[in-house]
C-alpha cells in the first residue's frame, strides 16, 4: 500500500514539472498558455459562443418537437473554435476535454434534474467505430456529469447499424439513415423516473430523435432530457 502511494505522488510531481516546462496548450488554438485551472486560453474563453437558454430553444426551431429538454454549452455553425474543440474530443482523442466539459454541462442541468430519480445514458457508437476510435465521446462527456450530479451512468442503448459518417447530409436523408438505428439493451427499470441522454453535438436533431424514439417504444414512461456540447445553428 505504502508503495503504490509513492508512486501515486510520484506521477503526480513529474507531471506538475513537465506541465511547468511545457505548459498545456489550449486546445482551440493550440498556441496560448491556458488560464490558470481553466480549459481555453484567455482569448479563446472570451470568444466562445455560449449559449443562452432562449438561444437553444431557437436553434431548436423546426428541428423536431421530439427535441425539448435540451441544455448545449456552445453554438455551433460548423467551423470556429467550437469545430476544434468536437475534433479534438472526436478524432485526437482528448478524452480530458470531454470529462472536463461535461462537468460544465452537469452545472448546467443540475437545476432542471431537480429530485427526481435519473440515470444518464449517452448516445452509443456502433461496435465497429467504437473499435475503429478507441472510446464513446457521449460516454466520456457524460462521465464528467456524473461527476457533478452524482447520478448513475448506465449504457441503455445500443446503436444496430454502422453507416460512414453522416455529417456531411441533409435532414432528410440523415433521419433516414437513422430510424431504427438505436434499440435498448438493458430495461431502464421501473424505478426510473428522469434519464439524460447525452451527446457531444446535436446538428439535424435526428441522433436524438431516433435514441428517444428506442427509449420511448421500451418499457420507460418519464421524462427525457437532452445534454450537448453543442448545438447547430
Amino acid at each position: 500500500m505504502g508503495g503504490y502511494l509513492v508512486k501515486r505522488a510520484t506521477r503526480a510531481l513529474l507531471k506538475d514539472f513537465i506541465e511547468l516546462i511545457y505548459p498545456p496548450l489550449c486546445p482551440c488554438c493550440g498556441m496560448e498558455e491556458r488560464m490558470n485551472n481553466g480549459l481555453f486560453c484567455l482569448y479563446c474563453y472570451h470568444n466562445l459562443p455560449f449559449t443562452t437558454t432562449n438561444g437553444v430553444e431557437h436553434a431548436l426551431v423546426g428541428k423536431d418537437e421530439m427535441l425539448e429538454n435540451v441544455t448545449s454549452l456552445f453554438y455551433y455553425d460548423g467551423s470556429g473554435l467550437v469545430k476544434e474543440i468536437l475534433q479534438e474530443i472526436k478524432y485526437k482523442n482528448n478524452r480530458k476535454l470531454a470529462y472536463n466539459l461535461g462537468r460544465v454541462l452537469g452545472k448546467s442541468i443540475l437545476k432542471q434534474i431537480g429530485e427526481s430519480k435519473t440515470i444518464i445514458i449517452p448516445v452509443p457508437l456502433h461496435t465497429k467505430k467504437l473499435r475503429q476510435r478507441g472510446y464513446n465521446q457521449a460516454e466520456e462527456i457524460g462521465r464528467g456529469i456524473q461527476a457533478v450530479v452524482d447520478l448513475p451512468l448506465r449504457n441503455v442503448l445500443r446503436r444496430k447499424t454502422h453507416h460512414i459518417s453522416a455529417t456531411r447530409v441533409g435532414k432528410e436523408q440523415r433521419m433516414s439513415r437513422l430510424m431504427n438505428a438505436y434499440g435498448i439493451k438493458k430495461e431502464i427499470g421501473e424505478d426510473i423516473h428522469q434519464v439524460v441522454i447525452v451527446d457531444d453535438v446535436i446538428t439535424t436533431g435526428a441522433t436524438i430523435k431516433a435514441c428517444k424514439s428506442a427509449i420511448k417504444n421500451s418499457s420507460f414512461k418519464g421524462k427525457i432530457i437532452v445534454a450537448s456540447l453543442a448545438i447547430t445553428i
